[in-house]
């Protein structure tokens, strides 16, 4: 509560977030995306057999684009 004869400060305690305008590429769409998700499940499916099957230990992300990958390699180890 403020002291009598003292007006509260008007700034506010936080400064208000600015916005940032992302640009998404066409691969952001929701037709391509889940084009992506079925890729993945492709990539997991195969690696389970072929992990044990050659003893493969790493992977390489070579395709264009940025790493779309990555993450269903990283999770199959």
């Amino acid at each position: 509560m403020p002291s009598p004869g003292v007006s509260p400060d008007p700034r506010p305690l936080v400064a208000p977030l600015k916005q940032i305008p992302i640009k998404f590429s066409p691969f952001d769409q929701h037709h391509y995306q889940r084009l992506i998700r079925a890729r993945e499940e492709v990539i997991r499916h195969v690696l389970h057999g072929l992990i044990p099957a050659l003893g493969l230990t790493t992977a390489l992300d070579a395709g264009a684009g940025l790493a779309s990958f990555r993450k269903p390699l990283r999770t199959v180890g």
